[in-house]
């Protein structure tokens, strides 16, 4: 044997030494007398625990799963269960199938520990979804020994018995079960392996194939959608530009890939082409209801319409946009329009937009910060006096822009709410929050402080034999 020993045999081999003195003595000894390798190799395999050349991973790795809980405890007693697997005695016999294959490397077979790791994970992924473990307390992630079977994998990656063809195959193999939610449990992406393999042994129109033929027997939508963006991704780096509209106008219903679409376009500066296709991407979410996807694809013909400078397009769209909007996105789409719309035509076109936006009775609703925007306070008034939600708060919020009359009368509106009988068990702290508001109504205006002090007058002369309720309202003052 050469005096040169590989990284990898030297950690396989000290992996089976127990005792961690023993084990750093041996590495040092190792480093400075490399010739010693074989006879420690010798000395270390005669050990029961030890796998010899002939590790059967199959069997191995089966036996493994066969250690089941004699008893589950249900509620308070205790009852069988054969088919509930007793995770810590499983992970425990992993751990030992582990350290075996990895003696594989020493013997210059990492096809084996492949083997072993891949299994284990297969194996893994299969009890992860059949006895739906997310749902369970009873397992921890580390008795699956994940990590230990991709340690595995790097190691054995690394060693030069290994072929190319041999880790291309593995990667392959693999792959298959990548999108397993298993692996969320785990900080470690087998994609990351897979993709620096590929790319350091494949040349571009090899790795081209593969990603296409995935992509081809890929069976969900959702996994197309992610695949196809990088296969665009791949042949736009690769400068192969009519390819990727090619493979586009194949697949041109997936979404993401279209969206990947259009920026090319807008890259090329063909907007209009860019407006047409979000234009398609609009009318599918529709069909499909899809409103956040279609909010989104009506936000980028948005910004594409005001890259084009199209006003009337923006005024159209933003049009639109308000009267579906039922937050705070309406008011930036009613100042787009104001913007563009002239000024001596505003009033009458501001009016005829207003009358189609629904509040639903909302005060709170964007039409009531429209109103007080454009000073249209009867409008305001009316709202405030007839909406059944948020009316406290916008009463509060645009008090101040009403005359005294009009204060006075919303400030009557809210009697009910700030004066009405204490029903049922209260706790301070509902006492205090109830203070508190009575507290907030008298910064108002003058006509709310007068409210103000008549529902404190009322809960203080009414409620004498409630001292929590009396005490709070001492502590604010009028």
């Amino acid at each position: 044997m050469s005096n040169i020993v590989s990284r990898e045999a030297v950690d396989a081999l000290l992996s089976l030494v127990s005792d961690k003195e023993l084990r750093d003595f041996t590495k040092d000894y190792l480093g400075s007398h490399p010739e010693m390798f074989n006879d420690l190799k010798s000395w270390c395999v005669q050990g029961p625990d030890v796998a010899p050349p002939a590790f059967d991973y199959r069997k191995e790795v089966e036996q493994c799963y066969r250690h089941y809980m004699k008893k589950v405890r249900w509620g308070r007693s205790w009852s069988e269960e054969p088919d509930y697997l007793d995770w810590e005695e499983v992970g425990n016999a992993l751990r030992k199938v582990v350290q075996h294959a990895a003696m594989q490397i020493v013997y210059d077979k990492p096809q084996k520990a492949l083997e072993t790791a891949l299994m284990i994970i297969e194996k893994n992924i299969t009890q992860y979804e059949d006895d739906m473990l997310c749902e369970r307390e009873d397992w921890n992630p580390d008795d699956l020994c994940m990590e230990e079977c991709f340690d595995l994998i790097k190691k054995a990656f690394d060693s030069p018995a290994l072929t190319a063809r041999q880790k291309l195959d593995f990667c392959d193999r693999l792959e298959v079960g990548i999108d397993s939610e298993l692996y969320d449990c785990y900080d470690f992406d087998p994609s990351e392996l897979i993709d620096a393999t590929r790319e350091a042994l494949l040349t571009p129109d090899e790795q081209l194939q593969i990603l296409m033929r995935n992509f081809k027997g890929e069976g969900s939508e959702w996994v197309r959608n992610s695949m196809s963006v990088e296969i665009w991704d791949f042949f736009m780096n690769l400068g192969r530009k009519d390819e990727a509209v090619r493979f586009y106008n194949q697949n041109r219903g997936l979404s993401r890939l279209r969206e990947r679409y259009v920026g090319y376009l807008v890259s090329e500066k063909r907007n209009k082409e860019a407006v047409a296709i979000v234009d398609e991407a609009i009318n599918a979410a529709k069909t499909k209801h899809e409103s956040g996807t279609l909010r989104k694809w009506r936000e980028l013909k948005l910004s594409l319409l005001e890259k084009m400078k199209d006003e009337p397009g923006v005024i159209a769209l933003c049009r639109e946009l308000f009267l579906e909007a039922d937050n705070d996105d309406a008011l930036k789409y009613y100042h787009k329009i104001k913007v563009l719309i002239q000024t001596k035509e505003w009033p009458e076109y501001r009016d005829r937009l207003l009358e189609k936006y629904n509040d639903y009775g909302n005060a709170g609703s964007p039409l009531s910060a429209i109103y007080a925007e454009e000073h249209l306070y009867d409008r305001l008034y009316n709202v405030l006096m007839t909406s059944k939600t948020n009316r406290i708060r916008a009463i509060h919020s645009y008090m101040k822009l009403f005359d005294l009359q009009h204060q006075e009368s919303l400030a009557a509106s809210m009697e009910g709410d700030y004066i009405s009988p204490l029903r049922g068990s209260y706790t301070r702290n509902d006492y205090h929050d109830l203070c508190k508001r009575i507290k907030s109504l008298s910064s108002v205006c003058p006509a709310c402080r007068q409210l103000a002090l008549k529902a404190y007058n009322y809960y203080f002369s009414t409620y004498t034999n409630r001292p929590a309720l009396r005490e709070e309202l001492l502590k604010i003052k009028i």
